[in-house]
């Protein structure tokens, strides 16, 4: 699983059409995420940071939901400046997120355990979840 960073208004138009999660590093505006979704039809979840989430119009948050696209809240530390056009999500971690699953551990759990090991923020974490099930 990868996420493409995207740091900037400028890079939307840039974005490949078949990109389906993106980690948005800049405060989106509505228009901002019109112009993802228009760009990545295919989109199914945008992630930003802590500050940004809070100040997220709710129109914003309500088309997302209208077009089923998550919105998950990110983890600053874990997404540097320094990090490539993508954030990988390690396979082992995806495969150890749906063990604990089929085994029956709740999901606030799996998120307690695997948050620190992996350095993935919650909220992707249950995502991951969401969609091993």
């Amino acid at each position: 699983m990868r996420l493409r960073v995207v740091r900037g208004k400028e890079d939307i138009p840039k974005l490949k059409p078949n990109e389906r999660m993106v980690f948005l590093v800049f405060r989106p505006t509505m228009v901002d995420i019109v112009n993802l979704m228009g760009r990545c039809p295919r989109l199914e979840a945008v992630q930003v940071p802590r500050y940004c989430h809070r100040r997220l119009p709710l129109d914003t948050r309500r088309i997302l939901e209208a077009r089923n696209i998550d919105l998950l809240v990110g983890d600053a530390r874990s997404h540097k400046s320094d990090t490539g056009e993508y954030i990988v999500v390690d396979e082992g971690v995806i495969e150890e997120i749906r063990e604990m699953v089929s085994e029956g551990v709740g999901a606030e759990k799996i998120v307690t355990r695997v948050q620190w090991t992996a350095r993935l923020a919650p909220d992707l974490i249950r995502y991951i979840i969401k969609t091993s099930i």
